[in-house]
């Protein structure tokens, strides 16, 4: 793997080569992970974007900038972030056990949840990964048009009140 990608240039100048050659042998592996996992519905795109709004709403919010309050900070957008994080890796890896069951069997599985399953039951699915929708606290809140109206959080204690215009400080 490693000799695959030497060749090609690092941003700071050089190429990869030159950083493997300074890395420690011990310390490069390759992740293959991402081989058994099923990017299930875009499910990690919009992991990664509503984690990154949930922590920049947090420390948006955070009083001063102090160890103990970023701590804090951090421990409450893992308590946040955990939760639903697992829910996709858990699914993915599901649905990518599903889509990738062989035999008679695993044939049948798919043409009957393909083709039988009501849309309903799609639906009720679908909503279950759209139930929440973290949005930027100290911006103007989109609107949702659609059929579905997802949970959302509140605007920061920080906007002015009856407006979308965040308090500078």
């Amino acid at each position: 793997m490693c000799d695959k990608v030497r060749h090609l240039p690092c941003p700071y100048g050089g190429t990869l080569g030159d950083i493997l050659d300074e890395t420690p042998k011990e310390v490069i592996s390759k992740v293959m992970l991402e081989d058994k996992m099923l990017p299930f519905g875009g499910q990690g795109a919009t992991m990664a974007m509503q984690s990154a709004v949930a922590l920049a709403n947090l420390l948006f919010e955070m009083q001063n900038i102090t160890e103990p309050e970023i701590a804090r900070v951090f421990q409450q957008y893992y308590n946040a972030r955990s939760r639903p994080g697992k829910l996709a890796v858990n699914s993915s890896h599901q649905t990518g056990s599903v889509m990738h069951m062989r035999g008679a069997f695993g044939n049948a599985f798919r043409y009957i949840g393909f083709n039988w399953m009501p849309r309903w039951a799609m639906k009720k699915g679908m909503d279950s990964y759209n139930g929440y929708k973290e949005q930027i606290s100290f911006l103007p809140f989109a609107k949702f048009r659609g059929t579905f109206v997802p949970r959302t959080n509140k605007p920061s204690r920080q906007m002015i009140p009856e407006s979308n215009v965040a308090v500078v400080v």
